[in-house]
């Protein structure tokens, strides 16, 4: 499947104030170990350390379903 057919999310996630490296951190591992996806990025916000993004590539829309 072309990355442009190919389903995805876009999680944003906002951790208690300070555990923003902690939720970057988790974050990133459990995307890690995704098999749903084959692509993703895991982003800090400019002006709240405590925000994460998550864009989530997914395998096929039957990955995305679970």
């Amino acid at each position: 499947m072309p990355l442009q057919a190919q389903p995805a999310y876009i999680i944003r996630m906002r951790a208690k104030p300070g555990a923003g490296d902690r939720l970057f951190e988790l974050a990133t591992r459990g995307m890690a170990k995704s098999r749903a996806s084959d692509r993703f990025i895991t982003l800090r916000e400019d002006g709240d350390p405590d925000v994460v993004c998550n864009i989530e590539v997914f395998r096929s829309d039957a990955a995305k379903v679970g």
